[in-house]
């Protein structure tokens, strides 16, 4: 047998609040690292996506930080890196589990024989969560982990190195049209640059208005774009985010609900259980909707949209082929400038990487 997968960590309710710290005691070379995550609220709406509760996932060694996202930027990652459907869903029910997914992925598909993780280059590897259960619910009754690794079994692989991911920087964005210029690091390739500009229930263009990234105090401009226009321009490679989304619903629309997509005029696709006409009263947008019917009833249904958790993504080369990704490191400096888009909100880069051994 080529590929095995194996638990790490048994469901369990580890507390309210917390970091939960996992030992990675394994010898054989790992392709991905999945985080299942089942929270169970009991109010009616929502305060924010189940993503919220995970603040942290961190991998480390020692005090080398190989992984560090948020549970945001960890989805938003892999959605667009896979262009797959949503992660969480489809019970959003008060009252039962909510379920939802954080893979970390160390190659560029699952099994990839050329990028992968190999223990036995690392001493002392551990697996940090990071969780509050009450930001997606006030009143989030228990959550679980449950912790999965990918690895190759028998196969035997000689991994040029691994896909490492850290948020880079966190910062504030005015009402205003001013830039923000960010300094990457220069010290390993890089495949993906990924920029989130968040406000609760806003588009993300609103919040980010441009990008550009360029060389050597501008001696080369890699890209220059307005983000509207880029999410345009990204349209034919792009796959929308499919949710699948079961829960309740009133003519007060007081069954709020945030999920991945986030671009401006989401679609919600009701399916009305008997003649309850299931409705909403606004366009959903920002990763929110406002599931309404005639009466309190069951209301089911699709959302559908783009900008998984706010973010935009700027795939630096073919992202299959290796030696294609944007190697940084003989540069003097390469500079993200953000401009604000004329929302107050946060701004968070982050950055996927080639770690070779």
């Amino acid at each position: 047998m080529n590929y095995r997968t194996v638990e790490i960590l048994d469901a369990m309710d580890p507390g309210n609040i917390g970091t939960q710290v996992i030992p990675l005691n394994l010898r054989d070379m790992v392709s991905r690292i999945t985080l299942a995550y089942r929270a169970y609220p009991t109010s009616l709406a929502m305060i924010a996506a189940i993503a919220a509760n995970i603040t942290k996932i961190e991998l480390t060694d020692g005090s080398d930080v190989l992984y560090s996202l948020s549970g945001y930027e960890c989805q938003a990652l892999v959605q667009y890196d896979r262009r797959i459907n949503a992660l969480t869903g489809p019970n959003y029910i008060a009252g039962s589990g909510m379920a939802t997914m954080f893979p970390i992925d160390f190659g560029r598909f699952k099994y990839d024989p050329l990028l992968a993780l190999d223990p036995a280059r690392f001493n002392n590897l551990m697996l940090k969560i990071t969780y509050n259960e009450d930001l997606f619910d006030a009143s989030g009754d228990g959550h679980q982990l449950e912790v999965f690794a990918d690895c190759f079994d028998e196969k035997v692989i000689s991994p040029r190195g691994f896909l490492s991911a850290k948020e880079w920087i966190n910062f504030n964005l005015e009402a205003a049209t001013g830039y923000h210029d960010v300094h990457l690091p220069t010290d390993e390739i890089i495949r993906r640059i990924l920029v989130r500009g968040y406000v609760e229930k806003i588009s993300p263009e609103f919040v980010l208005g441009e990008v550009r990234l360029t060389e050597e105090e501008k001696k080369r401009i890699v890209f220059d774009w307005q983000t509207y226009k880029y999410q345009i321009a990204q349209y034919p490679d792009d796959m929308p985010i499919l949710e699948r989304m079961f829960d309740y619903a009133n003519a007060a629309g007081n069954y709020d609900k945030f999920a991945m997509m986030s671009d401006y005029m989401g679609v919600w696709a009701p399916m009305g259980f008997g003649s309850n006409d299931p409705n909403v009263d606004d366009y959903p947008m920002g990763g929110w909707v406002r599931r309404m019917a005639d009466a309190d009833s069951m209301a089911g249904g699709i959302l559908l949209g783009r900008n998984p958790h706010h973010t935009f993504d700027f795939p630096m080369g073919n992202p299959q082929d290796i030696d294609d990704w944007y190697d940084v490191t003989g540069k003097g400096s390469v500079i993200l400038r953000c401009r604000e888009g004329g929302t107050a909100g946060t701004c968070q880069v982050f950055l996927q990487q080639f770690r070779r051994y």
